[in-house]
């Protein structure tokens, strides 16, 4: 980077963390649950032993815990617990539709390996009309969005497969719980007040897993969304691994245009490093005019190199994501990045949040984004399986220039308020 021009204004290093275990065997769960738990021989971490507890205990549930903290489990087995029972079904809630998508196959998976011969669904917008009341009949687990379940679920209320799945429906899994603030998050609130007084109008009776990295005051905001308290598993009982990470917030060189600093600087990294990258930029339209500057660059200097360099630029593999991409696209790129086969992706907050990359060791950060919100589940995409850098530019912003004027306090940028407003007088 000292090569090429840039500018270091600060540098962060953050140590690696070892993991704590706790032994779950005398926790009372069933052979499902048992069966899932086995593959972890040294034992679980605190906060999932906690947590399981609780919700055990006849608690609504907020975790809490850092990205890659192993927060899915915790609702793994509660679910397994509630699958236990004769005709118990699950709600899995996710705020973006590519997430839903995504964590479907998780689901799948974690099912298959407890042993328990069940269909896990998923219904949004793209399931014709025909499909989605067989799909609602057929599995025990649906995964959806809030959009579908207003749109649709509640439009065919009275129907008999809907009566039925709501009257057996125990437990609502709510991940990102951060993302249910303002108009958005009012929208889902009174969703959610529907969703349970359907259920116990019919009899029912079901409880809450609300889960996010990022998610101030926890037990205010899920009262509001919810209607109902919470107990929250939070960081300090987090016990997880950690690899060491290096932050880096960097100014680019005055020579060349921003992007193409960027684009440079990427090329480098995929071409002469083992790192896998993302980079996080604001809009759709950066992120494609990034990658099809790389791509451009590659090019040119592909025409005048030696064969192995020329080998290492065709096959290094930068790809642009972003919403709106078909559903083949999406899945295409998310499943080649979860399995290391790309050396960088390009995108905007659509990888933001919840899918598991775990091979991403560089994180490459265009400007801080409006909110610490964002900033901390980007820095959270990287290093979760080996050491990670994050690499953030001043890309001249005002947020940009404000925090690279005191770098040091970028760890203590708040997290963002959460904005519910459900007693607005008609105007």
């Amino acid at each position: 980077m000292r090569e090429m021009g840039w500018a270091l204004t600060f540098r962060e290093d953050t140590p690696a963390r070892a993991p704590g275990w706790f032994d779950y065997h005398d926790l009372p769960l069933s052979a499902a649950s048992r069966s899932t738990l086995s593959q972890f021989r040294d034992g679980i971490y605190q906060h999932q032993r906690e947590g399981i507890l609780r919700y055990l205990g006849g608690a609504h549930l907020a975790v809490t815990t850092a990205t890659a903290s192993g927060k899915t489990l915790i609702f793994n087995i509660c679910a397994l617990e509630e699958l236990a029972k004769p005709g118990a079904r699950v709600l899995a809630i996710y705020p973006l539709k590519a997430l839903a998508a995504e964590q479907t196959m998780r689901w799948q998976t974690a099912l298959k390996q407890a042993g328990i011969d069940a269909k896990v669904g998923r219904i949004d917008g793209g399931i014709a009309m025909s499909e989605r009341q067989r799909i609602l009949k057929e599995s025990r687990v649906l995964v959806m969005t809030p959009d579908i379940i207003h749109a649709w679920l509640f439009s065919v209320i009275d129907a008999p497969v809907v009566v039925n799945f709501l009257k057996n429906l125990t437990l609502v899994v709510t991940d990102e719980a951060h993302t249910y603030s303002g108009v958005f998050g009012s929208n889902a609130a009174f969703l959610f007040r529907r969703l349970l007084h359907a259920v116990r109008k019919l009899g029912g009776q079901c409880r809450f897993i609300a889960s996010s990295a990022t998610m101030k005051d926890p037990t205010a905001h899920l009262l509001k969304l919810t209607g109902e308290s919470f107990e929250t598993i939070g960081p300090e009982l987090d016990t997880s691994p950690r690899a060491e990470r290096r932050t880096l917030l960097v100014s680019p060189p005055k020579s060349k245009d921003l992007l193409t600093a960027v684009s440079d600087l990427l090329i480098y990294a995929a071409a002469n490093t083992s790192h896998q990258s993302i980079t996080f930029v604001d809009s759709r339209k950066q992120t494609e005019y990034l990658a099809a500057i790389v791509e451009r660059r590659v090019n040119e200097e592909s025409e005048d190199a030696d064969a192995p360099v020329f080998e290492r630029l065709r096959d290094m593999q930068i790809y642009p994501y972003r919403s709106g991409y078909e559903e083949e696209d999406r899945e295409r790129i998310q499943g080649r990045l979860a399995a290391g086969a790309l050396k960088g992706v390009v995108s905007t907050s659509a990888l933001e949040m919840g899918i598991d990359l775990p091979y991403l060791s560089l994180g490459v950060l265009y400007g801080i984004p409006s909110s610490a919100t964002s900033l901390h589940q980007r820095i959270g995409r990287v290093g979760r399986r080996k050491p990670g850098l994050i690499i953030i530019v001043n890309n001249g912003s005002v947020i940009s220039e404000s925090v690279f004027r005191a770098p040091e306090r970028i760890g203590d940028l708040p997290l963002a308020q959460s904005a519910l407003y459900l007693h607005n007088r008609p105007s």
